[in-house]
């Protein structure tokens, strides 16, 4: 039958192409996943020093969270939950009852951290140089197959 056939045709390329010496697309496929682990350790290394730099310092200050903004907070923690509620198909996600306290630690944190990099910002007069902005662009457009599409 033409099945049969065509399995056949299958079967004899599939071991052709098992036979042959690694290829330049091998060797290019290779090249592009060890860059992209390279990249993705790096930057993952990176989230994860800032963030325990940002929580050092966040503990060490001593600072009056304004109520207000933990509550402004708490109500985007919500809304964002709902969000997601709603992305995963649940239909009841704007009316469920959602415990306010279950945001409260994570609304203090989020403050109080927004506060501390707020003030050392404004401390320092830190600013991103735009020479600083565009190399962060190339480098995550890096792992695109066309980067010069994603930087336009």
């Amino acid at each position: 039958s033409a099945i049969d056939k065509t399995l056949d045709i299958l079967r004899k390329q599939r071991r052709s192409f098992a036979q042959r010496p690694a290829s330049a697309q091998a060797q290019s496929l290779r090249e592009d996943i060890r860059k992209n682990l390279e990249r993705e350790v790096k930057f993952r290394l990176q989230a994860r020093n800032k963030e325990a730099a940002i929580s050092s310092l966040v503990q060490a200050a001593s600072l009056d969270v304004p109520k207000s903004l933990v509550a402004q907070e708490e109500k985007r923690l919500e809304q964002a939950m709902r969000q997601n509620l709603k992305q995963r198909g649940m239909k009841d996600a704007e009316t469920v009852n959602i415990p306010t306290d279950l945001f409260a630690e994570q609304a203090l944190k989020n403050v109080r951290t927004g506060l501390v990099v707020y003030g050392l910002v404004d401390e320092q007069k830190l600013q991103a140089k735009p020479e600083q902005v565009q190399a962060h662009i190339e480098e995550i457009a890096s792992s695109y197959e066309k980067p010069i599409e994603v930087i336009r």
